[in-house]
C-alpha cells in the first residue's frame, strides 16, 4: 500500500486500544496498514512452558500510515485513547 513511504504512528500491546485507534483512522479517511506480532509461546511448547505467560500481552500490535499523514495520523490515535484508562 505505501511501500517504504511509511511510518510507525502507534504500537501497542493492548487489542481495545488497538481497535479504537484503527476505527478513528478509517473515520478520519486515514490510509493505513497492520502488523500483528504474536510474542507468545509458539505451538510447540508444551503447557508446561507456558506457565507464568501473559496471554493479553502476548501480541504486538502496529500501525503504520503514509508519511505525508503521519503527523495527523498520530493526532487522531492521540485523540481516540484520551479517556481510557
Amino acid at each position: 500500500m505505501f511501500g517504504l513511504d511509511k511510518a510507525e504512528v502507534f504500537t501497542t500491546l493492548d487489542i481495545e486500544k488497538f481497535s479504537r485507534v484503527i476505527t478513528a483512522l478509517s473515520e478520519a479517511g486515514i490510509k493505513y496498514t497492520t502488523k500483528t506480532v504474536n510474542n507468545g509461546a509458539r505451538k510447540d511448547r508444551s503447557a508446561l512452558g507456558r506457565i507464568g505467560e501473559i496471554n493479553s500481552i502476548s501480541c504486538q500490535y502496529y500501525v503504520y500510515a503514509a508519511k505525508a499523514d503521519e503527523q495527523k495520523a498520530r493526532h487522531i490515535a492521540d485523540a481516540a485513547l484520551t479517556g481510557m484508562n
